[in-house]
This record gives C-alpha cells, structure tokens and sequence, in this order.
C-alpha cells in the first residue's frame, strides 16, 4: 500500500493511470473500428 501525502497525490497517481489505460486501449479501439469498415 502506498503511502499519500495527500488527496492530491492520490488523485493524480490515478489520472496517470487512467491515462495510460486510454492510450493503451486507444490503439485497440481504432484496429477495431479499422477493420469493421473493411467488411
């Protein structure tokens, strides 16, 4: 468990997070779409 100074930090470590979740699932996303408009 990590230890937060504050609301603050703990809100920001989550944003990175989610950040980094979109971006990866961005690119799934767009393949996705990509390929159902060939069909």
């Amino acid at each position: 468990m990590v230890e937060y100074s504050s609301d603050n930090d703990k809100d920001n470590e989550f944003a990175r997070l989610s950040d980094r979740f979109i971006q990866q699932h961005q690119r799934i996303f767009f393949e996705i779409r990509y390929f159902e408009d060939l069909s």
